[in-house]
């Protein structure tokens, strides 16, 4: 295994810098920047590109939150109450927003060790209301 195999690692949240300076962005503010990037080339979705195509139709699939203002609203709340927890990690945390603690920790391994149980769980709870 190559040491850039070795340094990789996104469940311990080593991933390539230009991924962890970057802005993340959920399903539902994908969805929005597509349809801008559409709207403002006036192209209908079936005229765009096929990567255009399947992007959109897999962030409509999975858009949890369905409006800017709810994706907004709990971004700021992960990012004010749990100043620990990445970019990265909130996204994943609110696309496909976890049933539950285990869940969570399936879909973000990043998190053990960084949140208590009970923090967790709290924040499971607040994706869940934001649906």
């Amino acid at each position: 295994m190559s040491d850039l195999q070795e340094e990789e690692n996104a469940a311990e949240l080593k991933i390539p810098i230009v991924f962890l300076e970057a802005n993340s962005l959920s399903n539902t503010e994908a969805k929005l920047v597509l349809e801008h990037h559409l709207e403002s080339r006036e192209i209908r979705l079936e005229e765009a590109s096929e990567r255009v195509r399947k992007t959109y139709a897999y962030v409509s699939q999975f858009n949890i939150q369905q409006n800017r203002p709810n994706m907004d609203a709990l971004r700021q709340k992960l990012v004010s109450s749990y100043p620990k927890l990445h970019f990265f990690e909130i996204c994943v945390l609110a696309n496909p927003a976890p049933g539950d603690v285990e869940e969570a920790k399936i879909l973000v391994p990043s998190l053990m060790g960084k949140l208590s149980e009970d923090e967790l769980n709290q924040i499971v709870e607040e994706v869940a209301t934001y649906r």
